[in-house]
């Protein structure tokens, strides 16, 4: 166990460690875009495995994010963000790069973290906070928030991460992990690494470190959040340059002066001419500002009742220049006033105003006293999408021969964006330049925006455009699936990137495959769940008839008999997962169950010696699963057993579907003594009883998601059985599965297809051939044909008493309203 000494010491000497990447100064060159896209994966240096929750952040930004379970973070980077990209967890050593080397990475970049060597679990037993922690803490508070009112609002909300060391009445501060820091005046939560701190005995306090800022305000308080921001904004030092920038000083209300520095106070050495001293734009788009000693400079717009005159302590090159004292001095001024001095021969500005070369200027005064409190993120009042905004025409719109990309970058803002104003402007852009294509993805954004106030304005929008008064996404779906809409790239590209932030590999299952897309965009709707969310079953352990003691005879079963091999799949177990795979002597099925849509079908997943890894993708067609096979991520119709979006589209893939059916345990055991079923150890922790998957779901005729056609010649999820064989997508039949209970049989054809297809005293539908038989009853398991044959029933045949035999066809059982949704011309049998 560590002393109390001892423990201070080795903390010192972690931050040490803690803040030594930091030092490591990058030369790469990279290539500015408009926006930079990092995809990077988080990985430990040691065992390469990857690592959740590192926190990866743009310093002083609102841009930053945590890795996911599998190590993987995507930041979307302005150009004209220069700020270092840092990279920490508590557990392993902090890293970061500047601009140049992190714009120069490579798609799916590996970054490789060192574990830190602390033993976190032996510092939190020894993080007893004593009386005197709490009053260094408490001095911490007011040099590092400060003592006003906005200052009392913000909490620290993980203080035990910071540890004090006091020496000859001063106080240093360090932190094992990001401070974190809740802003309810301005709604923004901070993650600060701490840099350094330190506070004198008279009060005066250093400290500097990296932000950043996430934005928690919400449309509730949204106008006293944007008033309480514009009030710090217009009296910040970005605010000025961004005057200076625009040579609108005077307009908004600074009055400059060049002063010097001597016995303690400023003397007017005379007024700023910004013809003089500033000069821009560059060819890098840059600005620089040159002036001897100090500015002085005024906010005419901003009366201050009193300041503590200047607590001012010129430390470094500029206290050395000019011998300053540390005294306290009172003075009584009537506007905010702060200072300017630069170490470097200039200072850099960006067309925002932000301050490149930050290191190198020092800011005093009033901009001085700006405690964490009352801090903005560095891109704070930026407008990254005024070039994208004034880059589409009007007539480019409206002749289809707009810019994608640009257009694209309107919707990446909406989704990104943490300024409502440039949100507002982008939308009103939007109006005013109106395609009906912009549509789709402003619906998507309806659905997954966290951001209310911009979820308000798209709906008033569409609202306003189409004379409409939906609120909610999927009374919006369905109204838009009933229009005449083109889906563009940009929606290709866009939506790939919204639902890459559910799950990474949703990235590919879109992006820039227009062309390899045969189903309307605007219909796969997101089913709620990653990639394999639910998981599936491959190749599960199977019991003998004898060993499955926890079915009961009613339990409903779905069965298969394939290559002579009999199998059953619980509904109760495989509800649950809703996929799985299969050997039957060679041939290699996936069962795949879609629940919404109450029908499992049976499909060789080897077509043209091409063997298809399928799984679940995570998505939906009409309320219908969509696959997705694992070497091309293309998105399969569970219905048709084909590729719809991705590179196989189109490429004449069709798999082969094979016969099933819906029955019960007491009577499929009985037909097959010798059949495995599906056992209960799945790797899955799952109620596993009789019906408690998707219980509430079949209790109703109400759907989980909307689809866009409703017949209502059955009720919703009534069941029918459909055939798969010969030109049934032109001629598509379905019979109720209630009327064959009641006839027990039904004979009839698809295009040159004579079939038949019987029902059993447990409810189980099969369809056969016939080819031009002709038959007349159907009575206990017996079919009499017209000539008086009597025909045995077989799984896999019916079998004349001449030995000739019908072999099966392709069936399965599904909800009406799914299969009508895929084929609308079905003919109906009930």
């Amino acid at each position: 166990m560590f002393s109390t000494g001892l423990i201070s010491t080795f903390v010192i000497m972690m931050w040490k460690v803690f803040n030594l990447a930091f030092c490591i100064i990058f030369s790469c060159v990279g290539l500015h875009a408009q926006i930079t896209q990092l995809e990077l994966q988080i990985v430990d240096a040691e065992s390469k495995s990857p690592i959740e929750g590192v926190h990866l952040f743009i310093e002083n930004t609102t841009i930053g994010c945590f890795s996911d379970q599998d190590g993987l973070a995507t930041l979307q980077i302005p150009s004209s963000v220069t700020g270092d990209l840092f990279i920490t967890h508590i557990a392993y050593l902090t890293t970061s790069y500047t601009a140049k080397n992190y714009r120069a990475f490579s798609r799916e970049h590996s970054i490789y973290l060192n574990q830190n060597a602390v033993e976190l679990p032996e510092l939190t037993v020894e993080a007893k906070k004593d009386n005197k922690w709490k009053k260094r803490y408490k001095k911490f508070l007011q040099g590092f928030l400060g003592k006003d009112e906005i200052a009392k609002q913000c909490k620290i909300l993980n203080p035990e991460v910071i540890w004090f060391e006091e020496t000859d009445g001063i106080l240093h501060a360090y932190a094992l992990d990001l401070i974190q820091i809740e802003n309810p005046h301005l709604a923004y939560k901070i993650y600060y690494f701490l840099n350094g701190f330190e506070m004198t005995k008279d009060g005066s306090t250093l400290y500097s470190g990296r932000s950043r800022f996430l934005d928690i305000s919400t449309p509730d308080n949204w106008d006293f959040i944007h008033k309480n921001r514009e009030t710090l904004y217009s009296n910040s030092s970005k605010r000025f340059f961004k005057s200076l920038i625009s040579n609108q000083l005077e307009e908004d209300g600074f009055k400059v002066e060049m002063v010097d520095y001597k016995g303690g106070q400023f003397h007017k050495i005379n007024d700023f001419n910004r013809d003089n001293h500033f000069k821009g734009p560059s060819q890098s788009g840059k600005y620089t500002v040159a002036f001897d000693e100090f500015l002085n400079i005024y906010n005419v717009n901003s009366k201050a009742i009193s300041v503590s005159g200047e607590t001012m302590r010129l430390s470094g090159l500029e206290g050395q220049r000019f011998n300053a004292n540390r005294e306290e001095k009172k003075e009584s001024v009537v506007f905010n006033k702060s200072q300017l001095y630069k170490v470097a021969p200039y200072i850099i500005l960006n067309e925002h105003g932000n301050v490149v070369n930050s290191q190198h200027v020092k800011e005093y005064g009033f901009w001085a006293e700006q405690k964490m409190a009352k801090q903005l993120p560095f891109d704070y009042g930026n407008q990254y999408s005024d070039k994208i905004i004034e880059s589409i025409s009007k007539a480019e719109i409206e002749n289809s021969k707009h810019d994608q990309d640009a257009i694209f970058q309107w919707f990446y803002k909406l989704l990104y964006g943490t300024d409502n104003k440039q949100k507002t402007a982008i939308l009103d852009e939007m109006k005013n330049n109106w395609s009906d294509s912009f549509t789709p993805p402003l619906i998507e954004l309806i659905r997954l925006s966290n951001d209310q106030l911009l979820v308000n304005q798209i709906n008033s929008l569409l609202q306003e455009r189409f004379e409409q008064s939906h609120v909610v996404f999927y009374d919006w779906v369905q109204w838009l699936w009933q229009k005449d809409i083109n889906n563009e790239d940009f929606y290709f590209k866009f939506k790939s990137e919204l639902y890459k932030n559910i799950d990474p590999v949703f990235y590919s299952y879109f992006k820039n495959r227009k062309e390899q897309s045969i189903i309307r965009l605007d219909e796969v709707l997101w089913g709620g769940v990653k990639q394999d969310g639910i998981p599936p079953l491959r190749m599960p352990k199977l019991l003998s008839v004898d060993e499955a003691s926890y079915l009961n005879d009613s339990d409903i079963v779905f069965g298969f008999y394939i290559n002579g091999i009999a199998k059953a799949y619980p509904k109760r177990i495989l509800a649950w997962h809703e996929f799985f795979t299969d050997d039957f002597d060679g041939i290699k099925i996936a069962g795949v169950y879609c629940t919404l849509c109450g029908t499992v079908i049976a499909y060789n997943m080897i077509h043209n010696n091409t063997f298809h890894d399928l799984g679940t993708s995570g998505f939906l067609y009409r309320s219908n699963k969509l696959m997705y096979d694992k070497a091309t991520q293309s998105l399969w119709s569970t219905i048709e057993g084909k590729p719809v979006i991705g590179p196989l589209t189109g490429k004449g893939i069709e798999l082969e579907s094979y016969s099933l059916v819906t029955t019960d345990w007491k009577s499929w055991k009985s037909l097959h003594p010798d059949t495995k079923v599906l056992s209960l150890e799945t790797g899955h922790n799952r109620d596993y009883d009789e019906g408690a998957a998707y219980r509430s779901y079949f209790a109703t005729d109400e759907l989980m998601f909307p689809v866009i056609n409703i017949d209502t010649r059955l009720n919703n999820k009534d069941e029918v059985i459909v055939v798969r064989q010969g030109n049934y997508k032109q001629d598509p039949i379905a019979i109720s599965i209630d009327y064959l209970q009641r006839k027990k049989w039904h004979q009839d054809k698809i295009g040159e297809l004579n079939f038949i297809v019987l029902s059993d005293n447990s409810g189980a539908a099969r369809a056969y051939h016939s080819n031009n038989i002709r038959f007349k009853s159907f009575k206990k398991n017996i079919l009499t044909d017209e000539s008086g044959g009597q025909w045995k029933v077989e799984e896999e045949y019916l079998i004349a008493p001449t030995g000739k035999t019908l072999a099966r066809l392709p069936s399965h059982n599904i909800f009406w309203f799914a299969w009508y949704n895929t084929y609308p011309n079905t003919r109906l049998i009930k």
